[in-house]
């Protein structure tokens, strides 16, 4: 229950933190603005159907943690990359790290929790 309950709060938050990026570049065509909404919504919709132990929701469930991760491992290495040929590092990639590290550390105990669930979403005696 801890995990459902985890998993649409992140899930929840990630969708109202990704909407607005789909009117950042209205003049302009951006696949990052329309890749993650479309994630996101997919995370919130799995993460609301965990609560009924459904397969496909466990596997959207998975999906949005699992982009949520690669995403927070790619801030993680693109500002290790180019601290040392940044002017200033306090200016942005002090924040990438910050917030790729605060993504991992809230989406590897998900896809923990997920993994360990998997027996119950699975089960044929539904």
């Amino acid at each position: 229950m801890i995990t459902r309950v985890f998993n649409l709060i992140l899930a929840s938050g990630l969708a109202l933190l990704t909407f607005p990026a789909l009117f950042k570049g209205v003049g302009r065509f951006d696949w990052t603005a329309v890749l993650f909404p479309l994630v996101a919504v997919c995370w919130l919709a799995g993460a609301i159907g965990l609560f009924f132990r459904s397969r496909l929701a466990w596997c959207g469930s998975l999906l949005g943690v699992g982009t949520m991760a690669a995403s927070s491992i790619t801030m993680v290495l693109t500002a290790w990359r180019l601290m040392p040929v940044a002017s200033d590092p306090t200016d942005g990639i002090g924040y990438m790290l910050i917030l790729g590290f605060m993504g991992l550390v809230l989406s590897l105990p998900a896809i923990v929790g997920l993994i360990l669930i998997r027996k119950t979403c699975f089960s044929h005696s539904q």
